[in-house]
């Protein structure tokens, strides 16, 4: 199963085209902020050519739902349902949480708890929670963003804390926080995450795929909080 996958979470533009269980090529890139959708076009060019792969041979498109930035992922998601419905490709997405896992199990042992983050700006971090059973990943918490003394008050022995949510205090220096695992999300890992998964076109289901923000933007906070005024917009009840 030939694929595509792009990862637009964070500061790193992910990009990887290769088969699940399968040679993978891989390039990552740091972009400045909100400069992703200035890369994608060519980034994805480039990921199909080292692979050897045409557009009309793969099977599928694979993008990072987040959590992460609000504005990579709009870009990442658009891009890819652009190119799925032009190309008529299936398009599926998996949490970038779980992609950052995912690149982080080679260097795992059974029964490891891995604890994935991602730096969620506001003194905030994104967070989800995996074992390794039977060489693969088990999820055992959801998506949720925290406050990093919260989430470090919630860590047990022989937890393994990484990526770059890690680096915000007091995560940072946390026993259980191990800097040589991966700091960002892999597309890679995206692809990994798509095996045994049977991929059609569903051009409904293209256009209904959203990020997973898992909390509101600071305009969406505002306006509930009232510190953001819009003429003639009321506050919802």
């Amino acid at each position: 199963m030939k694929l595509l996958a792009l990862d637009t979470s964070t500061w790193v533009l992910s990009a990887a085209a290769g088969e699940p269980g399968g040679p993978i090529s891989l390039h990552e890139e740091e972009v400045p902020r909100g400069a992703h959708s200035k890369r994608l076009p060519g980034a994805l060019v480039e990921r199909l050519e080292a692979a050897g792969f045409t557009l009309p041979e793969l099977d599928g498109l694979v993008v990072g739902l987040g959590p992460g930035s609000f504005t990579g992922l709009r870009s990442g998601l658009a891009t890819l349902k652009a190119l799925a419905y032009a190309a008529q490709l299936p398009l599926v997405g998996h949490s970038s949480l779980a992609a950052l896992a995912q690149a982080a199990l080679p260097h795992c042992a059974e029964g490891d708890h891995l604890i994935p983050t991602i730096n969620a700006r506001r003194g905030q971090v994104y967070a989800a929670s995996f074992r390794v059973q039977g060489g693969a990943l088990s999820r055992t918490g959801e998506d949720e963003v925290l406050d990093p003394a919260a989430l470090a008050a919630r860590l047990a022995p022989g937890d393994l804390l990484f990526g770059d949510g890690a680096e915000v205090s007091p995560l940072d220096t946390h026993p259980a926080r191990q800097g040589a695992l991966p700091r960002a999300p892999s597309a890679a890992g995206l692809i990994a995450l798509c095996a045994g998964e049977t991929l059609r076109f569903d051009r409904e289901a293209v256009m209904a795929l959203a990020p997973g923000y898992v909390r509101r933007s600071e305009a969406e906070e505002a306006l509930a909080d009232g510190s953001l005024k819009i003429p003639g917009l009321k506050k919802a009840p």
